[in-house]
């Protein structure tokens, strides 16, 4: 192959790249679009579960430690949290032997 047609041949492999760039940036401008749409609702859903989460426990701030849902707690009561140091004696899952 002469030097000429090596030159051709990677122009052409460039642009055929350079498309597929632009599409990936085109799908990836249309999510963030859609999430950009989709934001107001999932906060106006977030919102409501907070709301909801402190009427059943009768805080107005919904979950805290003041309501007895504390990091700690919410840590060991968690099946993928393997304890550390907080809890030495807890028997470690497979994935964590």
């Amino acid at each position: 192959m002469t030097r000429l047609a090596e030159v051709e041949a990677h122009l052409t492999t460039m642009g055929e790249l350079l498309d597929i760039v632009g599409a990936m940036r085109s799908l990836a401008s249309m999510r963030v679009q859609e999430a950009h749409r989709a934001l107001p609702d999932i906060r106006r859903y977030a919102e409501t579960m907070r709301r909801r989460a402190g009427a059943r426990t009768g805080s107005a701030g919904g979950l805290g430690p003041s309501d007895g849902d504390s990091p700690r707690r919410r840590a060991r009561d968690d099946p993928a949290f393997d304890g550390g140091a907080l809890w030495p004696d807890r028997p470690r899952g497979p994935s964590q032997s």
